[in-house]
């Protein structure tokens, strides 16, 4: 078992479009996003058939120096609070070669403006899935079922805008099934 703590910080240049005049908006920079954070990670097995992987990351992210005190100590546009992953594997002792999976991941709400007028809600969402290894021939074969958001939860994946009038959301992606197959060649 494992586990991981850090702390991190940084300034990186806050970038945004001047539209004082509509028909020339001109791309500037004004200002920093100041990141900083604490992140906690943990790995290991639980059991000898159970793996466990996740964490959890907090982070305080403002815009600072920007020229405009209306936004000034705002947090920065796309940049949830909280975010936390937790993914386990179970590798069936009955049946040699079957391992199934599942992970939980969770984005906090953010803002998709400078001003902190507009936010999207958080989200969480659930993965499931199911692997099969099987020797054929001297090649080991991988099968892979996975079903991607399983209870097909509606989301924005990515918030993120220009700083101006304009901006963009990413819709996540809805209930999806794969299924694969490798081959090892060793």
């Amino acid at each position: 078992f494992g586990a991981g703590l850090a702390y991190f910080t940084t300034d990186m240049p806050r970038a945004y479009m001047d539209e004082s005049d509509p028909n020339n908006p001109v791309f500037r920079e004004a200002g920093e996003n100041q990141h900083q954070g604490l992140e906690l990670t943990f790995y290991g097995k639980a059991t000898d058939d159970i793996k466990l992987l996740g964490g959890v990351t907090w982070i305080d992210a403002e815009q600072k120096d920007t020229g405009d005190p209306a936004i000034d100590g705002n947090e920065v546009i796309g940049v949830a609070e909280w975010q936390a992953t937790l993914g386990a594997e179970w590798e069936v002792p009955q049946i040699n070669g079957l391992a199934l999976d599942s992970r939980v991941t969770y984005t906090g709400s953010r803002y998709a403006d400078n001003a902190n007028t507009l936010q999207v809600d958080d989200w969480t969402t659930v993965d499931i899935g199911a692997r099969y290894i099987v020797a054929v021939g001297n090649q080991d074969l991988t099968l892979r079922a996975r079903v991607h958001n399983l209870f097909d939860r509606d989301y924005w994946a990515s918030v993120g805008g220009n700083g101006g009038s304009s901006g963009y959301l990413v819709l996540g992606t809805p209930r999806t099934v794969s299924l694969t197959a490798t081959v090892d060649f060793y």
